[in-house]
């Protein structure tokens, strides 16, 4: 039988002769010259620059065959310059050595514009070859813009579809300016990366993050999936995120995006020394199994240090939740490769651990329609409310939502009070259907309206409290308990506003030294 590239023993000698043919018997086509220095395993790239360097000065669309490449340093993608694959599962390139904390992978580098990366998978191998994640000596991360497999750095209208990125040593995509700077909360900094289009890519196993953007904006997630689960880890200071809007982010919208076994699932933040990530989207996406699946957050303008009060953040505002859903909040294991998606038992749970659905502090001007929340009954939740909304928080709307099997927990929905009051909070229009042993609470917090509520909780062995809470400058209207849920109180009122006539709080009230009946 006479050879062909099918049947031909791959050498050193032949590596790339035969990559060549079997190239040209796929396609048809000659083999691109963005190639002749991609040796196809068992050899390693020593000149990873693909666009204009590599291709001859020559952008172009470059077609990789099916098949296992490894590279070293950096891979450059220049302008004009697309490079397509054969699927996630066919066409992969494997970091040679395991990309380290200083390294990066596939990079776009500043100025760079109308590129892309489509249908292929970026292995950075940093997990076969090391598990500590920062913890033993000399690991910790350069930080900035490295140890990411995908970084796309000052560039605009960058185009990644059916990209898998997996193994990273910190982020998986990161969409960024070239500086992560301090510039202060109300700064924005220079050089951005814009009009950035994530279609249909996966990220899986990070130290850090999934999808993160910096000082960027104008980006869109659609159909895009993270998967921390297996590098999630038990130690309670990892904030592992699987979509993240991080500082001097805006404009940064999802649409039908998954995210699964991190700290965050999706989460909007700033560093307090930073501006927030501001007018974020997220429109049908789901977080499920994540530490607290749905988080908005500025730190250091949430939380009251001695001698240092907590200030309003001056940028922390303008998220949008649409027709979203939140799935069995929960810590995973490390569990390493021999156990993946291990869950941590209750006796294990970590001292302080919070497990929430959704989270809110120090953004103002967020908008919650049509939520789902559906918690584990059987899961220690280990006395957190499934919804907090606390430090500063205002202009907070939870409008249409239902919850259900936070049993373990303390409330379904807790907005503070206290020095840090939650403002401006309105819930309307919900469901509660045997979940937490308190319904509603709201603290001191000013100008809270509680709307439209149904409570309903039938759950043997686990002891009822109370179905809404209020103090202060609130309005309660039309909120309503289930003949049959046997509640401590149904209602525990001060100096709160509400319908005598809507609301049934002619029995079972708590004290109520001032009852104002609206």
């Amino acid at each position: 039988m006479p050879e062909t590239p099918a049947t031909r023993v791959l050498t050193e000698a032949n590596a790339v002769e035969l990559f060549k043919d079997l190239f040209n018997d796929i396609t048809g086509a000659p083999f691109n010259v963005v190639f002749d220095a991609l040796i196809w395993t068992p050899e390693i790239i020593e000149q990873n620059t693909i666009g204009l360097r590599l291709a001859g000065q020559t952008p172009g669309f470059h077609q990789a065959p099916a098949g296992f490449c490894r590279y070293k340093g950096e891979v450059e993608i220049h302008t004009k310059t697309f490079l397509e694959g054969r699927g996630r599962e066919a066409t992969q390139f494997h970091h040679a050595a395991g990309l380290g904390w200083d390294a990066r992978g596939f990079v776009f580098p500043p100025g760079t514009h109308d590129a892309g990366l489509r249908h292929l998978t970026v292995d950075g191998r940093y997990f076969e070859r090391d598990t500590t994640i920062g913890t033993a000596p000399g690991t910790q991360p350069a930080g900035g813009i490295y140890g990411t497999n995908v970084s796309v750095v000052n560039s605009r209208h960058i185009y990644l579809e059916h990209v898998r990125s997996i193994n990273a040593v910190q982020h998986c995509f990161d969409f960024t300016t070239p500086y992560y700077g301090n510039a202060g909360d109300g700064a924005i900094i220079p050089d951005p990366s814009e009009f950035i289009y994530a279609t249909d890519c996966y990220a899986d196993k990070y130290g850090d993050d999934g999808f993160t953007s910096h000082g960027s904006g104008h980006i869109w997630y659609t159909r895009c999936h993270a998967n921390g689960t297996r590098y999630a880890l038990e130690r309670s200071y990892v904030n592992s995120n699987g979509f993240e809007a991080d500082d001097y982010s805006y404009d940064v919208n999802h649409t039908d995006c998954y995210s699964t076994g991190n700290a965050h699932g999706f989460e909007a933040k700033a560093h307090g020394t930073m501006s927030a990530a501001r007018d974020v989207t997220y429109i049908g996406c789901h977080a499920e199994r994540n530490e607290c699946n749905w988080s908005q957050r500025h730190i250091g303008h949430h939380v009251n240090y001695p001698g240092n009060p907590a200030v309003r953040s001056l940028t922390a505002e303008n998220i949008q939740m649409i027709g979203c859903k939140s799935t069995h909040p929960r810590r995973v294991f490390f569990g390493g490769v021999e156990n993946p998606d291990q869950d941590v038992p209750d006796d294990q749970t970590p001292p302080g651990s919070q497990y929430h659905h959704w989270v809110v502090g120090a953004y103002h001007g967020v908008t919650n329609t049509n939520f789902t929340m559906r918690s584990d009954p059987n899961y220690n939740y280990a006395g957190s409310s499934a919804v907090l909304i606390h430090f500063l928080a205002g202009e907070v709307v939870l409008d249409g939502y239902r919850i259900q099997g936070h049993t373990t927990g303390t409330w379904d929905i807790h907005c503070t009070g206290g020095d840090q009051p939650a403002e401006n909070v309105t819930i309307l229009g919900g469901t509660h259907k045997d979940s937490a042993p308190g319904g509603i609470s709201c603290g001191g917090s000013s100008n809270a309206s509680i709307q439209h509520i149904r409570l309903s909780r039938n759950v043997p062995g686990s002891p009822n409290k109370t179905a809404c809470r209020a103090f202060g400058n609130k309005t309660i209207r039309d909120v309503k308990i289930d003949p049959a849920t046997p509640y401590q109180y149904n209602f525990d009122i001060s100096q709160t506003f509400y319908s005598q006539y809507e609301s049934p709080l002619v029995t079972n009230v708590a004290y109520n030294p001032q009852p104002v009946f609206a």
